[in-house]
């Protein structure tokens, strides 16, 4: 249990404490920068700070605590109980430097805990009057596996030490919930129950001195991971669960600086909660919702009600409708920021059979981390929408339609964003352009112009009133999730309430320069997708028309790249009239990419059409990211001739189209060079 704080006084004169102060890598207890000069001059006035916490110390003793201030660094032991409370005192002039706490384990342990706390300053107004901090002020004060993941992941997005409050809160606001609890799944079963992963080899590598080394190190905690999820799925789910129980890793509830009643934004599940000062409250997500009610306890935030359907479809073998249903249960807190915590959603996944005719079945634990974006981390409208200006706005569901679709085939069409341009004032509200795209049975794109009308409700939600009667309410968040910022948009339409998370696109561009096109860009590295490790995927523009598109994955997790596990696919491209970069891939009849002889073959030869993508330039920022709509279409040319009915149908045949947006990097070389076959 944590030391309380009537107490704390009396226990920092006790023996089991050993506290010292140090500059840089000296061990003497006095700092260079607090000596009395020998002009006579007063020392500089100083501040200090009691810090109280628990380090996850598993079975291992003699385990220290170290904080790092700006350049100084104080030691304490850990008692028995995993306990600990230091003194930390510093220069007044040096209140801006930032806390990071460690735990310091036997070495040959390879065991290293981290916790990033924040400045001094802000350390010292959390922890009030009597200056001493605890976790119920603050919950970085314990020291634990998945404050390390957190503080690791920080560091990465940081492209080093986090040594700045402004630097933790740009990082902060980029995170990936996901990756932090993956990392500190791993890490918890390396100081639990290491020997599962010793015996299989995937413990600690060679590579890394310690566990906060190797959680730093992107694509090496990428393999790691994936290798231990991999080998060990139950142990894997298991410790989540474990860790979601663990009062001591994480918080039943937010510091007492924060309220919990509030509206929470959490991208990582595609969901919005709603808690209510009176208990009540609601949770969307991206096809139904739900009101709920919520308790307060020791043991977390415990939801009755949340029960939402997460996708639906119809079994055929069953010859019954299925819904794929997730109840969250409970929800507890790791760490928070001024406009969005951190939390872990204990949830189960069932499957549900709506017309009865089956019970219930396939209770699965979904116990995960989640970024949840509070309410006053919603911009507002004004801050991110300039009236006049063309922006591509995320929907929920596919306006349009499919126009004489192919029966046989019952082609699909998806639009993840639409064109939208607003006129009028911020204060009365006023027209605004939507562009609807629809498609043909052929594959052919066209375009409806509509007019609908736009509003602002508190000046955070803009609301948009489609000539359908659908409603639309965008909300603009201060996250950003590899780079691109998010929106999140409620749909209404009589009864039902949907709600999705997804990027917005601001038309800054004037579009493609041919003789600019030619190039290499890449559209995901290492650094953008944890779970896969050695995941590239690049496209080549020739400046013959000819394209390449390169796609490698780490399949079976051995840390290299090997042959099978590298496809590259031939192609043409070429400028189309919209100004729009047009890429081809074709098939041959017996499987097997081909270049045809024109750009359009006729469905006779053996060489046809099966894949289109168009790249409409949105912006291009200073790094060369290109942020585009891109439009992807799937076409089942080659079902004419097997199709008897489909023999005497000109051009060709659709099965998908998918409009959405995509940022891809222009790079000077190949990021990976490609073994040869």
């Amino acid at each position: 249990m944590m030391y309380r704080k009537f107490l704390s006084r009396f226990l920092l004169l006790g023996c089991i404490l050993f506290l010292s102060a140090c500059s840089g890598g000296g061990g003497s207890s006095s700092k260079d920068s607090d000596k009395v000069p020998d002009s006579g001059e007063q020392p500089e006035n100083t501040v200090s700070l009691t810090i109280q916490g628990y380090v996850e110390t598993a079975s291992y003793t003699g385990v220290e605590v170290k904080f790092h201030v700006g350049e100084s660094y104080f030691h304490g032991l850990v008692d028995a109980f995993g306990n600990y409370s230091i003194n930390i005192e510093v220069d007044e002039s040096r209140i801006h430097s930032f806390v990071k706490g460690e735990a310091i384990f036997p070495s040959e342990s390879g065991i290293r805990l981290v916790s990033l706390l924040g400045s001094v300053e802000s350390l010292i107004e959390k922890a009030g009057e009597d200056q001493i901090l605890v976790r119920s002020e603050l919950l970085d004060v314990n020291i634990t596996s998945l404050s390390t993941a957190l503080s690791a992941v920080l560091e990465i997005n940081n492209n080093g030490p986090v040594k700045s409050s402004s630097q933790f809160d740009l990082a902060y606001h980029s995170m990936e919930a996901s990756v932090v609890f993956a990392i500190a799944t791993y890490v918890k079963i390396l100081i639990d129950n290491p020997l599962p992963l010793e015996e299989a080899g995937i413990a600690l590598p060679e590579e890394a001195a310690d566990t906060y080394e190797l959680a730093t190190n992107y694509s090496l905690a990428s393999l790691y991971v994936a290798r231990a999820s991999e080998n060990f799925p139950d142990l894997f789910e298991k410790t989540k669960k474990n860790i979601s129980r663990d009062i001591n890793l994480l918080a039943s509830s937010p510091s007492e600086h924060s309220p919990i009643a509030d509206t929470y934004y959490l991208p990582s599940i595609g969901m919005r909660l709603v808690l209510r000062e009176d208990g009540t409250g609601e949770v969307n997500g991206v096809m139904d919702y739900a009101a709920i009610t919520w308790l307060q306890t020791n043991d977390g935030i415990l939801l009755e009600g949340a029960d939402l359907i997460e996708s639906s479809y119809y079994d055929e073998f069953n010859s019954a409708y299925e819904e794929i249903h997730l109840i969250i249960n409970k929800i507890n807190w790791l760490s928070e920021n001024s406009i969005a915590d951190s939390i872990v959603i204990e949830a189960m996944e069932y499957t549900h059979y709506p017309d009865g005719q089956y019970q219930d079945n396939e209770f699965l634990d979904r116990t995960n981390m989640s970024f949840a974006i509070r309410s006053s981390g919603v911009v507002p409208v004004s801050g991110a929408i300039e009236l006049g200006k063309l922006y591509s706005l995320p929907v929920v569901t596919t306006p349009g339609e499919i126009i004489d679709p192919i029966v046989e085939i019952s082609p699909q069409h998806i639009v993840r964003a639409l064109d939208m341009q607003f006129h009028g004032k911020y204060e009365s509200g006023g027209s605004v352009d939507i562009t609807i795209p629809e498609i043909s049975g052929n594959g052919e794109l066209s375009e409806v112009d509509l007019s609908g009308l736009w509003y602002l409700e508190d000046n955070y939600q803009l609301v948009v009133e489609m000539p359908s009667g659908l409603k639309l309410t965008y909300m603009f968040l201060d996250y950003k999730y590899r780079n691109l910022t998010w929106v999140f948009i409620l749909e209404e339409t009589g009864e039902s309430k949907r709600v999705k998370f997804y990027t917005d696109f601001v038309q800054d561009s004037t579009g493609w320069k041919e003789d600019e096109i030619a190039g290499i860009y890449q559209v995901s590295g290492p650094m953008q997708n944890f779970r896969w490790p050695s995941d590239y995927y690049w496209f080549e523009l020739n400046a013959d028309g000819t394209v390449e598109v390169v796609s490698m994955f780490d399949s079976n997790l051995s840390g290299s790249l090997e042959e099978n596990e590298i496809n590259t696919y031939p192609g043409l491209w070429k400028l189309n009239g919209n100004n729009n970069v047009t890429i081809r891939h074709y098939l041959k009849r017996d499987g097997g990419f081909c270049i045809p002889d024109s750009w359009d073959p006729t469905s006779i030869e053996s060489c046809h059409l099966y894949r289109e993508r168009e790249w409409g330039i949105y912006n291009i920022s200073k790094s060369s990211n290109f942020r585009m709509k891109k439009k992807l279409r799937i076409f089942d040319d080659y079902r004419r001739d097997i199709i008897p009915d489909l023999s005497d149908i000109g051009g060709h045949l659709l099965r998908s189209s998918l409009i959405y947006h995509s940022e891809m990097k222009k790079i000077a070389e190949r990021p990976i060079k490609i073994p040869q076959k």
